[in-house]
């Protein structure tokens, strides 16, 4: 890299974005059925007007996610603003339960979801899974906006596609780290095969969305004309960030790994 020179650098800029994000993983959209009556199964324990509008919120905020992911041109940002308004709800809603010795209900809430990162669909009664399926939603649809925005590739979109997959990695962090060992489920459906339910595809997946903020800052490096010893050494970290997330990937079973592995290839 340090030798190498090209007279037109938008050309090249344009050739590095090819290979560079010729390794981003095309992962296909998670899918979410509307299985959930946030309304009807607490009407019971409904007393309060805070607590009757904290059921109102769920329930759109949900309905707002389940008609995104049904829809096959959702736009992202909208999407990202529905989770973001879902997930304090939910949190907060779990935190109250679990401080209340009992709490009526009138029905069982299932939720169902069909991960992106492969394997089949699987439905639990665990709000925790639920949290767990938004973040995942909302770290992917993150790291889809970035993907679309690189193939603008003016610096500002670069700029925009960087905070997109730095925002991603933050939230697939969060979830590996402080939500998932929450997650203890034993039994023959444990959803073993899931790799979302595992903390090394969460670490293994947060790599790989720095690796691509690393590269849109490679391409900005370029569009700058940098000295190619400033490119050739953000390039190298982009290859720590893969190798990183390469390593993190094995350390799941084998199941979710293949599974993972499948979804990167349909």
């Amino acid at each position: 890299m340090e030798d190498f020179e090209y007279e037109d650098r938008s050309k090249l800029a344009i050739i590095m974005t090819e290979g560079l994000f010729a390794m981003y993983v095309d992962l296909e959209s998670p899918t979410v059925d509307n299985t959930v009556d946030w309304d009807a199964t607490f009407a019971p324990s409904l007393g309060t007007e805070a607590s009757r509008k904290l059921i109102e919120r769920l329930g759109r905020a949900r309905g707002a996610i389940v008609a995104d992911l049904q829809s096959p041109h959702f736009d992202s940002n909208t999407l990202i603003a529905h989770c973001n308004d879902y997930l304090p709800a939910i949190n907060l809603l779990l935190e109250s339960l679990n401080n209340q010795s009992k709490v009526n209900i009138t029905q069982t809430i299932v939720f169902s979801w069909t991960p992106s990162f492969g394997g089949k669909r699987r439905a639990f009664t665990a709000i925790i899974y639920e949290i767990i399926m938004v973040l995942h939603t909302l770290s992917w649809t993150h790291y889809r906006s970035g993907c679309k925005m690189t193939k603008l590739g003016s610096p500002e979109d670069l700029a925009a596609a960087a905070k997109h997959f730095l925002s991603a990695a933050s939230v697939i962090s969060h979830l590996g780290e402080r939500v998932l060992p929450r997650w203890i489920r034993k039994g023959e459906d444990s959803g073993e095969e899931m790799p979302e339910l595992h903390e090394g595809s969460c670490t293994a997946f947060a790599h790989l969305c720095v690796a691509a903020a690393q590269q849109c800052v490679v391409l900005q490096a370029v569009h700058k004309k940098s000295p190619p010893a400033v490119v050739s050494k953000l390039c190298s970290a982009v290859t720590k960030c893969c190798e990183d997330s390469i390593h993190n990937f094995t350390t799941i079973p084998l199941h979710a790994a293949t599974n993972f592995s499948e979804s990167c290839c349909r």
